[in-house]
Formats: structure tokens, C-alpha cells, sequence
């Protein structure tokens, strides 16, 4: 959810082959995301997460 708030896709986009670079995740996003996610959830990410976690169904696994 704070991925669809951020970059603005529809839920529906969000399965598991989605890219983020697809989903409209760029270098400035995925650091603004990457901090929402350390801060409003709480979890230990690295700026890079994006770039190592490539699609949706990366980053679940």
C-alpha cells in the first residue's frame, strides 16, 4: 500500500511479476519509499532495496 501511495498505481498492477521501474519506482522514489518504510512500518531497509528486490514477488520472497 505505501508503494501504490507513493508511486500511484492501481492495486490491480500490484501482483507479483510487477517491476517497480514499471510501477513508476525511480532512484528518488525508491529512497523516499524505502525511508516511509523505516519509519511509518518500522523495518531495516537499505537505500538499494529496490535495486536488489527488483519485482513485487522479489521483495516478498
Amino acid at each position: 500500500m505505501l508503494i501504490a501511495n507513493e508511486a500511484g498505481p492501481e492495486l490491480s498492477d500490484l501482483d507479483d511479476s510487477a517491476s517497480f521501474a514499471n510501477l513508476g519506482v525511480n532512484s528518488l522514489m525508491s529512497l523516499v519509499v524505502s525511508e516511509k518504510i523505516r519509519t511509518e512500518l518500522d523495518v531495516k531497509v537499505s537505500g538499494s532495496l529496490f535495486l536488489d528486490c527488483p519485482t513485487i514477488g522479489d521483495l516478498k520472497a
